[in-house]
């Protein structure tokens, strides 16, 4: 539903929404064909809760109609509360999504489950300003898969990803910079969520240094020294598998509490172990595919 009036589909509801509309998803969408969106295009989608499900064709350019949504240059799009899925069988969603557009994902869930040619690269962003908010996931079968990329493609000029302060979510599965401009091309990540490893592809070791910042989230991998931002010196490997940072030895020693662990200086590599609270809860048996 855009502006009071329904439509069957939501692509009918995307060529049909005004700048600054807000389309709600009324149900749970099984079969839901790619959606390509051309520029200049303004909206959010509210999908209330509800299940999309992509299902064969996919959308795209001429040739390459892999995608579950294509949103193209200058377009301002937000996702928001929902889940998108694939449906067993699809044989053309190689994508989630492919962005070119300012995107904002918020409390978003995308599982990469029956993602055609496997589960590298659920969602990728080739263009435009991306936003991770709240408890927006991506969940993939394994660590080993590729969740998402910062990628410089073709001319298209800038690329930046950041996840806020607001971000609780889980990113199962690696997160790729492949870029070798790192005024034009970032990552930043911020806020108190599980994240993947954090690698960049080769020939983008350099700029990759100066592009990402680290100072917030948990991860399942150690974090390069070089991605974190300026006084974050303190790692915390955790008792649960994951490894955090902090500016001080006492925000540390704080946020191993719980499980208790040990923390590195990584100006010196003087250690200091913290024992678990009496209380801390069970250690997690790996991943289960949980969006917290």
């Amino acid at each position: 539903m855009v502006g009071g009036k329904t439509y069957e589909t939501l692509g009918a509801a995307i060529t049909a929404a005004k700048a600054g509309d807000t389309i709600y998803v009324l149900k749970d969408i099984p079969e839901a064909a790619g959606i390509a969106v051309p520029s200049g295009k303004n909206f959010t989608i509210d999908f209330g809760g509800h299940t999309y499900t992509l299902k064969d064709p996919g959308a795209g350019s001429a040739g390459t109609e892999s995608n579950g949504f294509q949103f193209l240059m200058n377009s301002t799009i937000t996702l928001k509360n929902g889940t998108v899925r694939i449906a067993e069988g699809t044989t053309s969603i190689k994508r989630i999504i492919q962005n070119y557009a300012n995107l904002t994902l918020e409390d978003m869930h995308f599982f990469a489950e029956h993602q055609a040619d496997g589960e590298d690269y659920a969602l990728s962003f080739n263009n435009g300003n991306i936003v991770f908010k709240g408890n927006t996931s991506i969940i993939t079968s394994s660590d080993s898969n590729i969740a998402f990329d910062v990628c410089k493609f073709s001319s298209y000029p800038s690329t930046t990803v950041t996840f806020d302060e607001s971000y609780t979510g889980t990113i199962n599965g690696k997160i790729v910079y492949d870029a070798t401009d790192a005024n034009t091309h970032k990552l930043t990540i911020k806020g108190n969520g599980t994240l993947g490893k954090i690698e960049a592809s080769s020939g983008s070791e350099s700029a990759a240094k100066d592009a990402i910042e680290v100072s917030g989230g948990r991860f399942t991998a150690p974090v390069n020294k070089d991605y974190l931002a300026p006084g974050y010196n303190f790692e915390l490997k955790s008792n649960d598998g994951t490894y955090s940072y902090y500016p001080t030895l006492d925000a540390a020693k704080e946020a191993a509490k719980v499980y208790g662990g040990t923390i590195t200086n990584l100006n010196d590599n003087t250690t200091t172990v913290v024992p678990p609270s009496p209380n801390a809860p069970e250690k997690p048996n790996g991943s289960t595919g949980s969006t917290g």
